[in-house]
C-alpha cells in the first residue's frame, strides 16, 4: 500500500460505496457543511485510485461525513468545492476496510457494532484475528470478542449492538441466550426504555435497562426477598444473612456495642 502526500481530486470522480462504510449514524452534517464552507476542508479525505478505461476514478475510504457535508454544499452551489484535498491511495479491498476502520476508531466516532461490521468484513476475506488486531490497533481478545457477538447476535440485538444502545459486555451475556430469548430480552429493554425515557436520556436509559436485562448475579434486594420466603428468615443464620445485605447497601448501621 503506498501513500502521497495530500493532493486536490475532482470532486465528482470520487465515488461512494456506502456499504464499505463501517459507520451507520452521521450526526450534525449540517454544523459540519457550515464549518467547511467557512473555513474550508481541513482534514483531507482518503480516496483509493483506480483506472476506469482512460478515466482516473477514486473509491472513497475515509471521510464519509465530509463527504456528505460538501455533497449538501453542492446542491446550493454546483460550482463550490469541484475539487477538494485528497489523500491518494493505492491498495486492496482489506486494506480499504483497515483505513476506515482506523480513522473512524482514532476519533472514537464508532459503536462497538459498528467495529464489529469492519472486523466481520475481514474476517470473511480469510484474514487471521490475530492480523486483524495488529492491523487495526486493537487487543486480539477484542477483536475474538466482537466477531463472537457479530456472529451469534439474534437480529433484534445485533441492530441494538450496532446502534451503540448495547455495551460489549452485555452483548457478550447475550449471546449465551438462544435467539428467542435474546429477542424477548431486547424487547424488554425497549419496553423499559420507553418507560423511564423522560427520566433520563434515551440512550443511557436504554443501555441501563439492558445491563439490567442481562445481569447474571441477583441484586441485594433479589436475595433479602428470596430470602424472606424461607421458614427461618426471622431468626437464625438467614436473619443474619438479611442484616449483612442491609449493610453493605447502607440501610443498616453498624451496632455499637
Amino acid at each position: 500500500m503506498s501513500l502521497t502526500h495530500p493532493r486536490y481530486v475532482n470532486f465528482e470522480a470520487i465515488d461512494v460505496d456506502p456499504a464499505k462504510n463501517v459507520r451507520f449514524t452521521y450526526d450534525g452534517i449540517d454544523a459540519l457543511a457550515e464549518s467547511i464552507k467557512r473555513d474550508g476542508l481541513l482534514q483531507p479525505l482518503v480516496v483509493y485510485e483506480r483506472r476506469l478505461h482512460a478515466e482516473r476514478r477514486y473509491t472513497l475510504v475515509a471521510g464519509y461525513r465530509r463527504h456528505k457535508a460538501i455533497t449538501r454544499l453542492r446542491l446550493g452551489d454546483s460550482g463550490a468545492f469541484a475539487e477538494v484535498p485528497a489523500i491518494v491511495k493505492q491498495g486492496n479491498a482489506a486494506d480499504a476496510v483497515c483505513d476506515n476502520l482506523s480513522e473512524n476508531i482514532e476519533r472514537r466516532s464508532l459503536t462497538p457494532g459498528e467495529i464489529a461490521k469492519g472486523l466481520a468484513a475481514l474476517d470473511a476475506m480469510g484474514i487471521q484475528q490475530a492480523e486483524i488486531a495488529r492491523r487495526t490497533g486493537l487487543s486480539t481478545s477484542y477483536v475474538s470478542n466482537l466477531l463472537r457477538c457479530r456472529k451469534n447476535l439474534a437480529p433484534a440485538a445485533l441492530e441494538a449492538f450496532e446502534g451503540g444502545l448495547l455495551a460489549v459486555d452485555v452483548a457478550m451475556a447475550l449471546t449465551e441466550l438462544e435467539p428467542d430469548e435474546q429477542t424477548r430480552r431486547i424487547e424488554q429493554v425497549q419496553a423499559t426504555a420507553s418507560s423511564n425515557g423522560h427520566h433520563e436520556p434515551e440512550r443511557a436509559s436504554v443501555r441501563r435497562a439492558a445491563r439490567d436485562a442481562t445481569r447474571k448475579r441477583p441484586t441485594g434486594a433479589t436475595l433479602k426477598a428470596e430470602i424472606a420466603k424461607l421458614p427461618d428468615a426471622d431468626g437464625g443464620f438467614w436473619y443474619g444473612v438479611r442484616q449483612g445485605l442491609e449493610f453493605a447497601a447502607g440501610t443498616r448501621k453498624r451496632i455499637q456495642k
